[in-house]
């Protein structure tokens, strides 16, 4: 212990160990980003451990209680720190890097509670529960200082966990990540079922590594951090890792699994994919969930469990063997070499284009007119959602070059509602995602005006699928599949998955709460 102390004291007072470049760096405990505890101490801290070492520099962590960590990086005592974000103040005594991680606030509140919320004004009934020390952006910070919602600071995020699910505060706000990182870790399953979270972002905040200006290699070790984020991020690392800290890789915990007295048969699907698969308030719901659903009742399999669940995580629950198919993924047999066996095409997804009429007639484009995607929109204002690619090779390429002028938001419902009062022009994605999104906005907010967005373009066609684990045996996954494909072929000519999807459009409501 005394030698591993000298040596960590040696690594702090200085920059060069053995010949080696070392940054090193002040950080607190922030899981599953940040923590002295965690494998690769945290998924933050990995992040910029690969950055520096793509440029040949190691990184010493230090850890210690938040407002020190800022302090010793201030003065100088150590190099940097992280992860933070931008203000005045901070600026005076470090440098910046490339945002590290972005990273979104939401509500987190009991299920039992039937919570929705658009602006300030639908938060004034409730108590909401706020951390100390923590800055949740500027809509909630003038909410609180004009007293316009009513708050109660707790010391830790722990604390206000333990007021939520004891119902003295109704509403907590945290990162998801963080959110659910820290239920699993400490407390108990039944009071994690207790609690849900709002789909919608309160803000959505960078996060960076900070360099002390008082050092002396601190222009120089920004730009070849900045440089190595650039080359993780195009490896595609960075996804990765944010994928891991969804499947609790860095948390050693993690790593403890009790082994399942018996296996049941679990088919796991998207929590996030309205409409065709989704939590609403903690209950499944969705087209495909619908579909499936029966087919699986039509053909006696009444042991079959559903669970919806974040797709990356989704996934990693078929790739290692813990459940035993997927839905709704599309055809892609050489990319994702765990999943053997594929269903029929259960329903179409048509890429569309949706349009608002009256904004393209003012910039002298007839909808109905349209002959070449996507060349005869080439002046419209796209709005995308984040994460959907749809468009094809050409669109992109106009994308990326700037000669096709597109914003980002963060899904559908957000994208709709720039083109229905006339903002942006168009958004592209799949005909029944749109219709359902229309719909439910229309229900929800009757005076909102759609009846000038119209389908201009059609893309592509593709399908969903059910698709079973490569650990099947082929026969069982033959048998298991022909009764399947049997069943989903009858509804079609039944017009019962049709039926589905109908009344799924009709019915169309926004999800209260979506993780």
């Amino acid at each position: 212990m005394r030698y591993r102390l000298l040596l960590i004291f040696w690594m702090i007072i200085s920059p060069k160990v053995l010949g080696e470049e070392i940054i090193r760096i002040a950080s607190g405990e922030w899981p599953p980003f940040l923590s002295q505890h965690y494998n690769e101490y945290g998924a933050g801290s990995h992040i910029v451990t690969e950055a520096f070492a793509l440029e040949g520099i190691k990184v010493a962590y230090i850890f210690y209680p938040w407002k020190r960590s800022m302090e010793t990086a201030r003065d100088g005592n150590v190099d940097a720190t992280l992860l933070w974000s931008k203000n005045e103040e901070r600026a005076k005594h470090f440098l910046f890097s490339d945002p590290v991680l972005t990273l979104r606030h939401v509500f987190f509140h009991r299920k039992d509670l039937q919570f929705d919320w658009r602006d300030i004004d639908d938060l004034k009934q409730y108590k909401i529960g706020v951390t100390r020390g923590y800055f949740y952006g500027e809509q909630i910070q003038e909410a609180i200082e004009n007293s316009l919602i009513d708050t109660e600071v707790g010391n830790t995020d722990i604390i206000n966990f333990k007021k939520l699910i004891a119902n003295r505060i109704q509403l907590f706000i945290v990162e998801p990540e963080v959110g659910y990182e820290l239920l699993a870790k400490n407390f108990s399953e039944s009071d994690r079922k207790l609690l849900t979270n709002h789909h919608r972002a309160i803000q959505e905040r960078q996060w960076h590594l900070l360099i002390s200006n008082k050092v002396s290699q601190a222009e120089e070790w920004l730009e070849r951090f900045n440089k190595g984020l650039a080359k993780l991020k195009s490896q595609g690392t960075i996804d990765k890792i944010m994928e891991d800290v969804i499947m609790g890789q860095y948390s050693e915990k993690s790593l403890a699994v009790s082994p399942a007295k018996s296996k049941p048969f679990i088919i796991v699907g998207d929590s996030l994919h309205p409409p065709f698969s989704y939590l609403d308030n903690g209950v499944p719901k969705g087209i495909y969930m619908e579909i499936i659903k029966q087919a699986f009742k039509r053909m006696g399999r009444e042991d079959i469990t559903i669970e919806l669940m974040p797709w990356k995580r989704a996934l990693h629950m078929v790739k290692s063997g813990k459940a035993e198919g997927i839905f709704p993924p599309h055809y892609f047999p050489a990319k994702r070499p765990f999943l053997g066996y594929y269903s029929v095409p259960i329903m179409q997804e048509i890429s569309t284009v949706f349009c608002n009429a009256k904004n393209l007639m003012k910039i002298g484009i007839n909808f109905k007119q349209l002959k070449t995607w996507p060349d005869d929109l080439k002046h419209a204002r796209f709005v995308l959602s984040l994460g959907v690619l749809m468009g094809g090779d050409k669109f992109w390429q106009g994308v990326n070059s700037n000669a096709i002028n597109a914003t980002k938001v963060s899904g559908p419902e957000d994208a709709i509602r720039k083109i229905t009062p006339g903002k942006l022009d168009c958004h592209i994605n799949d005909r029944v995602t749109i219709q359902w999104y229309l719909k439910a906005l229309k229900n929800k907010y009757p005076s909102i005006a759609i009846e000038d967005i119209m389908e201009v373009f059609q893309i592509e066609v593709e399908a969903g699928y059910l698709a079973l684990s490569a650990g099947f045996s082929n026969n069982d996954a033959k048998s298991f599949l022909e009764k399947f494909n049997s069943e989903i072929q009858s509804m079609k000519e039944e017009g019962v998955i049709q039926q589905i999807i109908d009344r799924n459009i009709s019915n169309a409501k926004l999800p209260l709460s979506n993780f």
